[in-house]
């Protein structure tokens, strides 16, 4: 969905870590004590985790990609850190340290080398880690185990994130039995619980026996109320069939702000074309485009590149238009390709070159008969479903 994998969970560790009261042991080196202001940092810094590094549900796995960083001596492993929180029953730390063992980067948080020279980015003797993917099969086994059994355990303290975990791995039968019956049961558990997500794919999946069904768009609406990005988004375009131009402004706008790239190519079109209500302003276009683009919106970076190109809301500039149609062909657009291969016939922005000219037009050509052969497979699959279901009612 929508922004960067890349998240700096050590960094936070440590900077949390590093503004509470260290935890010290007694006059014998007995056990760890934790006093309530230190266990309310804690609790306060584990949320702060677990709202940057919680699953990327929509995304198809349960956990962002994790780059760490931690400083030399400072602080406690992190992982430890981690088990530690969810031993002393810290429900979102369960969930956290589950994801780590399901997905193999437990050991992610251990470091590995040394790739940040002092002075450098990230400061001095800064530390980061790459992910490492299991051992041996019987111990990626044993990890994933060991996570179904945190979920299973915060779930049972009543942590939506856990419930729609294990709903998760339900549907797609990993580590668990697939089951959808079950998978349902426990994304329930997680609706019951307010979770956003849970809101959003279960009123997606009423949806899809029900157009119309009303319990549907009330989970979106409420998914929506709780901020999430795509549930808003739905709900701008539902109004927007209905002809509720207001209300479409309202959740385009609440989409964009929580950083939903397609709500702000859209708002960028709709300020382009005077279109839903909106008045022609090129350069309020150019801003949602700007920022659609930022999140490697293919669309947005071509229509930010014909404005350059034309200017149209910013000055006319034929070297940025290519640099920005470059960046947009790489992210796949064939428009973009077309409108490269024309410059480059031209001269715009860049030498002449008839050949690359060709061979941009030759790769535009297949990637639309890719598209196009998809999305004939697509269709084909959604009526063999649709007959198959009429068949057995």
């Amino acid at each position: 969905r929508q922004g960067s994998n890349n998240l700096d969970l050590a960094g936070q560790v440590d900077a949390i870590l590093g503004n509470s009261s260290a935890a010290r042991g007694g006059e014998g080196g007995g056990p760890e004590v934790v006093d309530k202001a230190q266990a309310m940092s804690v609790q306060k810094g584990i949320r702060q985790l677990v709202k940057h590094v919680r699953n990327a549900k929509q995304a198809g796995r349960p956990i962002k990609h994790l780059q760490s960083k931690k400083k030399r001596g400072e602080g406690r492993d992190p992982e430890l850190w981690l088990k530690t929180a969810a031993e002393r029953g810290n429900t979102e730390a369960m969930v956290l340290y589950g994801n780590l063992l399901i997905t193999g980067r437990l050991a992610a948080l251990r470091p590995q080398r040394v790739s940040t020279p002092a002075g450098k980015r990230g400061g001095p003797g800064v530390i980061d880690v790459e992910p490492v993917a299991w051992g041996s099969p019987a111990e990626k086994k044993k990890w994933e185990e060991a996570g179904v059994d945190w979920y299973q355990k915060a779930a049972e303290k009543g942590q939506a994130d856990a419930w729609y975990n294990l709903a998760f791995l339900g549907f797609e039968g990993r580590v668990l039995p697939k089951d959808d019956s079950v998978a349902r049961a426990c994304l329930e558990k997680a609706v019951d619980l307010g979770d956003p997500d849970a809101l959003y794919v279960s009123g997606m999946l009423l949806l899809r026996n029900d157009e119309k069904d009303q319990k549907a768009e009330r989970m979106l609406i409420s998914a929506a109320d709780f901020g999430h990005a795509e549930a808003a988004y739905f709900m701008a375009m539902t109004y927007r069939m209905r002809g509720d131009l207001v209300a479409m402004k309202a959740r385009l706008e609440q989409a964009s702000e929580a950083g939903y790239a397609e709500a702000d190519f859209c708002l960028g079109d709709c300020c382009y074309n005077g279109s839903d209500g909106f008045v022609v302003n090129f350069p309020v276009a150019v801003r949602h485009y700007a920022a659609a683009a930022k999140r490697r919106h293919a669309g947005a970076l071509t229509s930010l590149g014909a404005m350059i190109y034309n200017g149209m809301g910013v000055p006319k500039d034929y070297e940025k238009a290519f640099q920005m149609y470059q960046l947009a062909a790489e992210c796949g657009s064939t428009h973009a390709m077309r409108n490269l291969a024309s410059m480059h016939l031209a001269g715009e922005g860049c030498e002449k070159d008839e050949k690359k000219a060709q061979y941009l037009i030759k790769v535009a050509d297949k990637g639309d008969a890719e598209v196009k052969a998809q999305d004939a497979a697509a269709e084909a699959a959604a009526a063999a479903a649709e007959a198959s279901e009429e068949k057995s009612k």
